[in-house]
């Protein structure tokens, strides 16, 4: 069977099938919590509401968190999102 994959929302990110939508969430929120140092639950809870690449692409939503953990998050975001283009973003941080 085919599924087609949709572009995340903001707010709103897509469901996976198969009930592994909540322990990818929590995957994605043990190995950043691990390469960052931020809270796992806290990064949980924002990985839930605004979706992986959103908190990937602008780290400053979570709050409390360092210029450093900040950092470490674009690198993870080049890591994963960008395919190896660097978007100039963590500039910024």
């Amino acid at each position: 069977m085919k599924y087609t994959v949709s572009e995340e929302n903001f707010g709103n990110p897509p469901v996976k099938l198969d009930g592994e939508f909540e322990n990818d969430i929590c995957r994605a929120a043990l190995i950043i919590s691990k390469f960052t140092g931020i809270d796992k639950s806290e990064l949980q809870y924002f990985i839930e509401y605004f979706g992986l690449a959103t908190v990937l692409k602008n780290p400053s939503i979570i709050t409390g968190i360092s210029k450093k953990q900040k950092k470490k998050v674009k690198e993870l975001e080049y890591l994963l999102l960008s395919g190896g283009k660097q978007s100039g973003a963590d500039d910024a941080i």
